[in-house]
């Protein structure tokens, strides 16, 4: 063996005993260790049960002398005995130990990516926990605990031989590649080093401890290629340091860099920021959309006698000139399939827009045109999905966002609604917060969303710049108001269906109409357009198969509160458009206009005022006996649709509950009187991290089963199994860390009472 320039001889060894166990015959011995523990030594071997059934480890004693027979080990320890094959290793083919006698095992046969292939067991045989590296069909052969028990490696035998990083309590930390190749065995040494053996390239490779507390995950990994007896490396000329820009892709000639002709390159570096793809004579290195900073990749040269030379490269990727671009991007009208993206910037330019279901972004739209405000249609989308998407328009970039296309008619979803936001941009903007942490399908507003729709900058300063966190993700959809004065403005920034200040769509199983009260709808209803327009919508074959229809229009047809006496809503409304919905089965009612939070119910229709979004409040002046709700607050509303069922609630800032109700398909019934099976809100928080919370609320008591599915249908955890719960409401909490190492994603949670049936999507990230 060559270690640099030493040479060391080999040991003289002389068999002592020899001993056949009759109980492991079935299998094969792949590996054994000796503990001396002072006053006691101790055999351990790993058996392969071939059958793929059992495998075990045994521990025996030494006997004092080595000389004749050994004893009939009558304390022999056998781990695990015949267990199952998904909580105990059945082809343990390596393992180490710790110096509490503790025992790590990786496990051959476990190859389906469900399946766990790292153990650690306890000195008296107790699993005490168990993970499992990423590959789906190579296994991993190899295991080493570094001196301080804090690090606990596995090497993959196959692919590109990579290394997985566990610490002592079974976390995964990091994964890195050594270079491809059968990893045969792998050894920590005092100083933390890690030593590899490749059996396909018979290269002896040693990788830099971390320094510090969880540093493999930023550690640059030194491969230090031995010395080989015969034939000399290849020279491996210093590839120049990289600058690139976010995105950006630079292409090397590795030709240019290898005085071997015979050799070949690859990079040894894992775990990184930077991507390369190599094809034999190029290197294409990508710096990725999000990730800024400096990475120190290391290049590996090697000719036909697996000998090699290598360098550093220092690739920098530098942050893009990310304009702040005026407005947006944010989001307008969207279906099943399309979806509206509009932005606006200081300057024209032509434009590209690249989106896709990941931030690989698989597709692009190019757009030329000397503009400012820029709108681009999305097309052939695939339904009820999220896409990621990203703008850049001349050199400027936006940052990565997403959102998902409208939904199935019979998946249930959920809107928010607030309105008159004008004046106060901080407490719109704190509006918008609140209604984003709700994870809305599509937002309302229900207008005067600037003081003064004349003036250009307040469209910035007063809507889009407080509520753009919230558009970056959702559509909102505006009906017009009063303080709009009908300005050009909003029709330049906004695109809905035409005419866009009145126009209908169809969302899941509802029907949503949205109307210019501002116009002259009541002279002469008879031939006047705004009111045969509205008539032809609540009438519409499609308004009236919906299972529910929602109305919006700014002005209030009825209204308790004003800044002053002399207003009680909209006569007109009253007359004209009042009896069209009551006629034509509306659910609900949006307006705003009065900037407080009030609730009625007449003739069928509910009245909801929600003008509190940021313009000053008003206050009570007069009361309607249908109107049994009144409350002078900032506030927001939350619509959840389910099939026949829907429920209503508004809330304070601060998520305090300010008004519920619950009706199913077009009548009124009060909250009190209504029995569904069960209800379940929508989890908070959502996106989460370390955990989430459902309520859910029983009307008698039964049995709950609550399960999560990753989306290609595959249970991935179950939360609860038929656990009997009282008639009320409860809190169930769900922390994926229990549920083993969960990805980053969209997950499904079923949660079943008695015969019924709830699904909610959740998005974990970590």
């Amino acid at each position: 063996l060559y270690v640099g320039d030493a040479l060391f001889s080999a040991l003289s060894i002389e068999m002592l005993f020899m001993h056949t166990d009759s109980a492991i015959n079935h299998g094969s011995i792949s590996a054994v260790a000796v503990v001396d523990t002072g006053d006691a030594r101790k055999i351990y071997s790993c058996d392969e049960d071939l059958s793929g059934v059992s495998g075990n480890i045994w521990r025996y004693d030494i006997p004092e002398s080595h000389s004749g027979v050994w004893s009939n080990f009558p304390d022999a320890l056998i781990l695990n005995k015949e267990t199952d094959y998904s909580t105990s290793p059945s082809y343990p083919f390596d393992f180490a130990m710790d110096d509490d006698g503790n025992i790590f095992v990786v496990d051959k046969r476990s190859t389906i990516l469900s399946d766990d292939n790292v153990f650690m067991f306890s000195p008296t045989g107790e699993e005490l926990w168990s993970a499992r590296t990423g590959y789906i069909t190579i296994p991993p052969e190899a295991v080493s605990i570094d001196a301080s028990d804090e690090w606990v490696a596995v090497g993959i035998s196959g692919g590109d031989g990579k290394i997985y990083i566990f610490n002592g309590s079974g976390d995964y930390i990091t994964s890195f590649s050594t270079g491809g190749g059968n990893l045969r065995d792998i050894a920590f040494d005092r100083a933390g080093n890690l030593y590899t053996v490749n059996s396909s390239t018979e290269r002896l490779s040693v990788f830099s401890p971390p320094d510090g507390e969880n540093s493999f995950t930023t550690r640059f990994y030194s491969c230090i290629q031995l010395a080989h007896s015969t034939g000399s490396p290849p020279e491996l000329l210093d590839i120049p340091d990289i600058i690139l820009n976010e995105g950006e892709a630079r292409v090397i000639e590795l030709a240019d860099y290898i005085v071997d002709p015979r050799a070949i390159i690859w990079d040894a570096h894992g775990n990184r920021n930077i991507e390369i793809d190599f094809d034999g004579s190029t290197a294409t290195i990508l710096a990725p959309h999000g990730w800024t900073g400096t990475e120190s990749i290391y290049f590996v040269a090697t000719n036909a006698y697996l000998l090699s030379d290598s360098n550093l490269v220092n690739i920098a990727v530098n942050d893009i000139d990310v304009v702040e671009f005026k407005k947006g991007p944010y989001l307008m009208y969207g279906t099943e399939t399309t979806q509206v993206i509009m932005w606006e910037t200081e300057l024209p330019g032509n434009s590209i827009v690249m989106y896709g279901l990941t931030q690989e972004y698989t597709d692009t739209i190019s757009i030329s045109e000397g503009v400012t405000i820029h709108e681009v249609t999305l097309r052939e989308l695939l339904p009820e999905t999220i896409y990621h998407y990203r703008i850049k328009t001349g050199e400027s970039y936006s940052h990565d966002f997403h959102f998902k296309t409208a939904i199935n008619p019979a998946t249930a979803f959920m809107f928010v609604v607030a309105g008159d936001n004008r004046t106060d941009h901080d407490m719109w903007h704190a509006t918008c917060v609140a209604m984003l942490s709700e994870n809305p399908d599509i937002t309302f507003n229900t207008g005067d969303v600037v003081t003064l729709g004349t003036v250009y900058s307040q469209w910035g300063t007063e809507f889009f710049n407080p509520a753009r966190e919230l558009l970056y993700y959702v559509p909102m959809y505006i009906s017009i108001g009063n303080h709009e004065a009908d300005a050009h403005w909003y029709y330049d920034f906004v695109s809905y269906p035409a005419p866009e200040n009145c126009y209908t769509f169809k969302y899941g199983n509802s029907f949503f109409i949205i109307f210019d009260a501002n116009k002259d709808y009541y002279t002469d209803p008879d031939t006047n357009t705004y009111y045969n327009w509205f008539l032809d919508a609540i009438s519409s074959p499609e308004a009236q198969e919906a299972t529910f229809r929602f109305v919006f229009f700014h002005q209030p047809p009825y209204s308790e509160g004003w800044d002053s006496p002399g207003y009680d809503g909209d006569h007109e409304l009253r007359t004209t458009i009042v009896p069209l919905m009551e006629e034509y089965n509306a659910t609900i009612c949006f307006n705003g206009h009065t900037h407080d939070y009030e609730r009625g119910y007449l003739n069928g229709v509910h009245y909801i005022i929600t003008g509190g979004g940021g313009a000053s409040l008003d206050h009570w002046i007069q009361d309607f006996e249908h109107i049994t709700v009144y409350a002078s607050e900032y506030h927001y509303c939350l619509v959840y649709v389910n099939g026949d069922n829907l429920c209503f609630e508004a809330k304070k800032l601060d998520g305090e509950l300010i008004d519920s109700f619950c009706i199913t398909g077009s009548t009124a019934i009060k909250k009190e009187d209504i029995k569904p099976a069960f209800s379940v809100s929508w989890n908070y928080p959502n996106p989460f991290n370390s955990r989430t919370e459902l309520l859910i609320t029983l009307t008698e008591e039964t049995s709950v089963s609550i399960e999560l599915f990753n989306t290609t249908g595959e249970r991935v955890a179950t939360v609860a199994d038929r656990k009997p719960l009282t008639a009320g409401r409860h809190s169930i909490i769900w922390e994926p860390s229990k549920a083993g190492k969960l990805p980053s994603g969209i997950y499904l949670v079923q949660i079943t009472a008695g015969k019924n049936r709830i699904v909610r999507k959740v998005v974990y990230l970590k």
